[in-house]
């Protein structure tokens, strides 16, 4: 019995050296962090918001390209080499040249509707650049929750540890009396080293959280953030006066994703009519000087050039371009019914949460810590046995880890709707 108890003491101990260098040997400070703040540095650092600008930069330099005229030709014929007089490109009055200058006419409004499809491409890359920010913003927000959920449990951890530790060593001093059986003893070091092995998850879950969190806001630094949260006793409220009727308009109106759906048709209708308007040829109009080179010893022509559309009319080009359409008409549809469901099953359970919620309201949790004291002070007193005092201690732990996932819930499910609505509604 001695060796068990001693062996749970080294163990204990060194749970305990552990945890404590997890938080104390490798972060150089503490980060006091709000959401407000997060985000702000979010917007403002995030590397994935900063790659996805470029995009917008290349359609813009694209549509800027698409305005641009071809650049015109110039061809010049002349004599070689002269077998009279045994000379390569040798000159004189009567050499003989051909010139030519040519420009390449777009026709049939191919030039102004590239522009504008280019311009449609323009907005699609700033309505994606905006979804990715809704996406980004939403694992911001719950890695933010995540932080503060296991920073909450963690508080009660460290005050069952130290409530635990001072009974061990009032126990400790009875069984060296003889007061009470070692085994009592035992118990508690037991309940202490669970308490410190759950104290050692939390921590490696906030740093993995931290870790996705400090990538998202583009921070490097090594210190322990701890996330500040503000009250939500508002939110209950809130969220009973939402409609769904209402959220499924804010949604249409708002999701960068739906609205990009209904760009792609527009420009998948424009392709098909530029592809119709390629089948039309394009034509080659310049001018022609040439010396010595016909009947005329200058010769001023006018040339004109078409292609013959025989055989290849860009037949093969518009059947595709309308197969895209069809697509990208049924993606649109898709999306309009995802973005329905969706927000309907998130609607749903941010009800039954929040019911969750409001049924277990803080004169539960505060009735909860008073019987807790008394329970403790009746065991201290011997007033109840061991056996009592610790299954009620884990139900005490158990209860307060519950209300705060339940309020943890509460704030994701909220962002869930943020996330469904394309807007800050909660």
């Amino acid at each position: 019995m001695q060796l068990l108890r001693q062996l749970l003491l080294v163990i204990f101990l060194l749970s305990g050296i552990l945890c404590f260098s997890a938080t104390n040997g490798v972060y150089s400070d503490t980060l006091y962090l709000d959401l407000k703040s997060a985000e702000k540095r979010f917007l403002d650092q995030n590397l994935d918001l900063l790659i996805a600008k470029t995009n917008i930069d290349q359609a813009k330099a694209l549509l800027l390209q698409s305005k641009l005229w071809d650049n015109p030709e110039v061809d010049l014929n002349r004599e070689l080499y002269n077998s009279d007089t045994k000379k390569f490109l040798s000159h004189n009055k009567n050499t003989q040249f051909d010139l030519q200058f040519s420009q390449l006419v777009t026709t049939a409004g191919k030039y102004f509707k590239q522009i504008q499809i280019n311009k449609q491409n323009v907005q699609l890359s700033e309505f994606e650049f905006f979804d990715l920010m809704r996406t980004l913003k939403l694992a911001v927000r719950q890695n933010f929750y995540e932080i503060n959920r296991d920073q909450q449990k963690l508080e009660v951890i460290k005050d069952g540890m130290s409530e635990l530790d001072k009974l061990i060593d009032v126990t400790g001093l009875q069984v060296e009396r003889g007061n009470i059986a070692r085994k009592e003893l035992i118990r508690l070091q037991s309940m202490m080293l669970e308490f410190a092995s759950e104290q050692s998850e939390l921590y490696n879950s906030i740093a993995g959280n931290e870790s996705d969190l400090k990538q998202l806001l583009n921070y490097n630094g090594n210190e322990y953030i701890v996330a500040n949260l503000d009250t939500i006793s508002t939110l209950p409220q809130k969220i009973e006066s939402l409609m769904f009727d209402s959220l499924q308009s804010t949604a249409f109106q708002n999701r960068y994703d739906l609205l990009s759906a209904d760009l792609q048709t527009s420009i998948g209708k424009n392709s098909v009519q530029l592809e119709k308007m390629r089948g039309a040829p394009d034509l080659h109009l310049g001018v022609d000087y040439d010396r010595y080179g016909s009947a005329f010893p200058s010769y001023f022509g006018l040339v004109v050039g078409i292609p013959l559309p025989l055989w290849n009319f860009n037949q093969g080009n518009i059947k595709a371009a309308k197969a895209q359409y069809a697509q990208v008409l049924l993606q649109q549809q898709s999306k309009e019914l995802q973005v329905h469901n969706t927000l309907m099953s998130a609607y749903v359970q941010l009800l039954n949460q929040n019911k969750l919620y409001q049924s277990t309201n803080k004169k539960y949790y505060t009735s909860f810590n008073e019987i807790y004291r008394n329970v403790y002070d009746s065991y201290k007193s011997r007033s109840i046995g061991l056996i009592e005092f610790l299954d009620y201690f884990e139900s005490y732990k158990d209860t307060r880890f519950n209300l705060i996932e339940i309020e943890n819930q509460l704030l994701k499910q909220a962002q869930q709707i943020n996330f469904e609505t394309g807007k800050d509604i909660l």
